[in-house]
């Protein structure tokens, strides 16, 4: 014990270090005073460069003026913030809207001159239509953002103090330090992606609770493996399901046991060996990617979408996450398959395994037949999931129906599922107590809480701006970069915390750098669910390890393979799909 508060205290002292300088390093806020803004427009309708005068006070509302700009083939009008108060609350914003031959976002920037001369570079952040909408939030408080930031930094990455301590730390440090007030600081905690989360876990646990996880797990078993190689798919296949709906750890902490039950009675001790480390490994692995597919299935996602509403503006629903996450699951899951098969040398028929399905038939068989309760539950997670789908129809089947979705958010839908679950008596007071996973969802409000104070500061988009130098990069390679880094960062922190520091940073850079910002967040939030190499990666790779069957080098030279393969995944071929699916531009 004395130890372990030595340790802490040592910690502690570090971070506030590092604190203390990220405050004396970190710029100072804007100065009141009067700006120029040079907005450009280099199109083949109009080619002009519109002169603006942006005035920062210290007290007062946001006023606005507008002008008309006629081109050869091209009208826009400019409607732009001309005083704005120096508030974490207030930013600067100008709307181009266009007419006549169209725009592209890439022909708009801007050039804002500050009092020391310097130019920062603004490009849109929004488009809707020919209505292109530049924001830039100028520094306010950022010295104490800073100063947060290296604080929380170095805890997260150390677990110096629980990741919860951390979590609660963070509203207090916002107050403190006057960067917002507490009504402002403490509503990420029930965000709508918290309520998301929450609704989630509520339905996770009544699976659970009637073992109706194990049963789907079992009747896949049953149904789909006959064969070496096609029982370690099958595996795999049934936990990266499974962890679309419930937690990663859940999931591997039920299919583990049941991977092993079945290679128990492989008779011959090295194949038994072999089976071991790769079924282990790929409940440990598919577990973990599994929750890359859907909105609630990996906290970073949520999270990543509560900063693209922040940011961007646009509103993720259930539906439109699972064509950006559902793909990373479907090309990876095989190529592991067969790296796996591949690196342990596993034989292809060995008779033991062609009794799986018998064996699963049998441990199903002593489920026995499906409850009233069991119905109940299956028939509130179906609804909840059509509800999830049906909330935005994609274009092309509203355009052919006549109906759009039925518009109730996805966070609402969740909650509406743990509602009927208690209301009909299958979850009680100690499910919600007990059984919930509370610190993850502090963990989920505090990092909307950091990121929306990073960029409420103008901290996220200054950082932003010093990383302007890899404009001389191809685009290409910078999401390569990035994903790269996404990676690195989450081998030694957790991947919330990975999201929270990397998001708010690379969206204002894609914008900088003329990048679509929702393609890197997507990257981002979905890298930094792709840490395989480490025991201490995910919760998953802890649970393969503490089996005994694979050894630590074997874990860290496998999942280092694996880390390879997702990052080419996941920056090069999923983000042509995205492209080719118009879900992002290239």
């Amino acid at each position: 014990m004395a130890r372990t508060n030595k340790k802490t205290i040592v910690i502690l002292i570090i971070a506030a270090i590092t604190g203390i300088v990220m405050y004396n390093v970190a710029p100072p806020e804007i100065t009141a005073g009067t700006y120029s803004v040079d907005v450009v427009i280099d199109a083949q309708g109009l080619n002009t460069t519109i002169p603006l005068e942006i005035t920062f006070v210290q007290d007062g509302e946001i006023t606005e003026s507008s002008l008309n700009v006629t081109g050869s083939s091209t009208n826009v009008t400019v409607v732009y913030s001309d005083t704005v108060p120096i508030r974490t609350d207030s930013q600067l914003q100008i709307t181009i809207t266009a007419s006549g031959t169209p725009l592209a976002a890439s022909e708009i920037h801007a050039t804002l001159q500050n009092v020391n001369g310097e130019d920062i570079s603004l490009r849109p952040t929004r488009q809707t239509g020919q209505t292109f909408i530049i924001e830039y939030q100028p520094l306010v408080k950022s010295q104490g953002a800073a100063l947060l930031l290296g604080v929380v930094g170095v805890l997260w990455f150390t677990e110096g103090i629980s990741l919860v301590a951390t979590s609660i730390m963070i509203p207090i440090f916002i107050v403190l330090l006057a960067i917002q007030g507490p009504k402002t600081a403490l509503a990420p905690f029930f965000d709508p992606v918290v309520a998301l989360i929450l609704g989630g876990f509520l339905i996770g646990r009544a699976l659970s609770k009637y073992n109706l996880d194990k049963r789907m797990a079992l009747l896949i078993l049953a149904k789909g493996a006959s064969s070496g190689p096609r029982l370690i798919i099958t595996v795999m296949a049934a936990s990266a399901f499974l962890s679309m709906w419930i937690s990663n750890t859940a999931s591997a902490a039920i299919m583990i046991p049941i991977a092993l039950a079945v290679i128990s009675r492989i008779e011959t001790e090295e194949v038994r060996d072999k089976y071991g480390k790769a079924l282990v490994l790929g409940v440990a692995y598919s577990a973990t990617l599994g929750g890359v597919a859907t909105l609630v299935g990996s906290t970073p996602n949520p999270l990543a979408a509560s900063y693209v509403s922040s940011f961007l503006g646009m509103q993720f629903s259930f539906m439109t996450w699972l064509p950006f996450g559902l793909p990373v699951v479907l090309i990876m899951l095989p190529i592991i398959w067969q790296w796996l098969m591949y690196r342990f040398d596993i034989p292809k028929d060995i008779e033991e395994i062609k009794e799986l399905q018998r064996i699963s038939q049998k441990e199903y068989a002593r489920l026995g037949a499906i409850t009233t309760q069991q119905k109940l539950v299956l028939l509130i997670f179906a609804g909840v999931v059509t509800l999830w789908l049906t909330e935005k129809m994609p274009d092309f089947i509203a355009d052919l129906t006549g109906w759009g979705g039925h518009g109730i958010s996805s966070s609402i839908v969740a909650l509406m599922g743990g509602f009927a679950l208690m209301v009909l008596g299958l979850l009680d007071e100690k499910d919600v107590s007990h059984e919930i996973s509370w610190s993850s969802l502090l963990i989920l409000g505090s990092g909307i809480a950091l990121g929306r104070a990073m960029i409420d500061t103008g901290l996220s988009t200054f950082i932003a701006h010093q990383m302007s130098a890899l404009g001389a990069v191809p685009n290409f390679l910078i999401i390569i970069i990035i994903g790269v880094v996404a990676v690195l960062v989450t081998m030694i922190a957790s991947n919330t915390g990975a999201a929270v520091i990397l998001i708010p940073i690379a969206i204002p850079l894609a914008a900088e750098l003329g990048i679509d910002p929702l393609l890197i967040t997507m990257v981002i939030a979905i890298a930094v669910s792709m840490d395989f190499a480490l025991p201490t990666g995910t919760p998953p790779s802890t649970i393969a390890y503490s089996t005994g069957k694979v050894k630590m080098r074997e874990m860290v030279t496998t999942g280092l393979m694996v880390d390879l393969i997702a990052i080419f995944v996941v920056t090069i071929i999923v983000v042509y799909l995205w492209s080719l699916f118009g879900l992002v531009i290239l």
